[in-house]
């Protein structure tokens, strides 16, 4: 669209609920095809609104560039779209976004993958309950989003997910017969459903679609797929799987993997990291915020290398607010806030900016 057309006014309207009871997107696009006799083109006017969107768009129409903790309104030139991905925010924001786009990128250190996929889930997430003690060791812990908090995972959760792994080893038909029966006459009695599945080979009908048995038993970060706020937790024993949502585990080159894990999670869950992976994810109704495997993978982080002394202050930091809560949990946080913009470089007036444009 930008090379054909020149963008008169893109507006985000994602915060204002324009149509009711719906969790649409919505913005306002103006664009009109490019001229070539028409030596310099028109500038793009960027509205960032999340109320008085009466006001906002009232201003784009006067020509008037305005900032307000409610909404902005501002002009830029049409090199602005030629970027990939537009991401529009308010124009204090600008800045901040520049200088974190020259750190590398998360996916240098960290696989970003996604949980499992089982195409039943009603079948193969089960109660703990409901599964004889002495077959437990063919389930998973199941982590839901919704039992996901940031920085730590819950000491135990009510659900398990049938989990066809010994020891990293696939689990045969015949092993499964003879080692854990009762776990296969409850797969037998919904073989219909399992079978109605698309996709699945006629003799894997008993397996999940797909459990990722190389990544999800193992250290990782864990995180909801749909989140209004940072819940970036760290599983560190690798004792909990999760459905569909990300999953982060380092690469097997970058270090030493614990204090990498604690880095990425106190950078992930600080208020300017999330401020990025907000901004760049899409959005859905009351502000919940998408978060997808490649957006995080973009997402820009101080290295581990760029201030020794800091990352190692962070890894303390959050060693620290993995076992406290209450009030010295919220300090800690608060410490944790004030390394990461120093990490990312953040001087008084970008700090300030920050706050007033989340």
């Amino acid at each position: 669209l930008s090379t054909r057309a020149w963008i008169l006014c893109l507006a985000d309207l994602s915060g204002i609920d324009v149509f009711k009871n719906t969790g649409v997107y919505t913005l306002l696009l103006i664009f009109q095809k490019k001229d070539p006799e028409v030596a310099t083109a028109p500038k793009a006017t960027l509205v960032v609104c999340r109320d008085f969107v009466e006001q906002a768009l009232q201003s784009v129409l006067d020509g008037v560039e305005i900032e307000r903790p409610a909404f902005s309104v501002y002009e830029v030139e049409q090199d602005y779209f030629e970027a990939k991905h537009w991401t529009v925010v308010s124009k204090s924001a600008l800045a901040i976004e520049t200088k974190l786009s020259r750190f590398p990128k998360l996916k240098e250190f960290l696989e970003i993958r996604q949980g499992f996929v089982t195409g039943a889930d009603d079948v193969f997430i089960r109660n703990r309950e409901d599964v004889a003690v002495d077959e437990i060791e063919v389930y998973a812990q199941y982590l839901h989003d919704r039992e996901m908090s940031a920085y730590t995972v819950p000491s135990e959760v009510p659900r398990v997910v049938f989990y066809p792994f010994i020891d990293g080893e696939p689990l045969t038909e015949e092993a499964l017969q003879e080692r854990f029966p009762q776990t296969w006459a409850y797969l037998v009695a919904n073989r219909g459903i399992l079978e109605s599945r698309s996709g699945v080979p006629e003799n894997n009908w008993w397996k999940p679609n797909r459990s990722r048995p190389n990544r999800m038993l193992r250290p990782k970060i864990v995180t909801p797929y749909l989140t209004i706020s940072p819940r970036f937790a760290l599983d560190l024993k690798g004792d909990y799987a999760v459905s569909r949502s990300p999953i982060l585990y380092a690469k097997g080159t970058v270090g030493n993997e614990k204090d990498l894990l604690t880095y990425f999670v106190g950078i992930m869950n600080s208020s300017v990291g999330f401020w990025y992976i907000a901004n760049h994810s899409h959005k859905y109704k009351h502000g919940y915020a998408k978060l997808e495997l490649k957006t995080l993978g973009e997402t820009p982080v101080p290295s581990l290398a760029e201030s020794p002394l800091l990352v190692k202050r962070m890894i303390e930091l959050v060693d620290k607010r993995l076992v406290s809560d209450g009030s010295q949990a919220i300090e800690l946080e608060r410490e944790i806030d004030s390394v990461a913009e120093l990490l990312y470089d953040l001087d008084q007036d970008e700090r300030r900016l920050l706050k007033f444009d989340e």
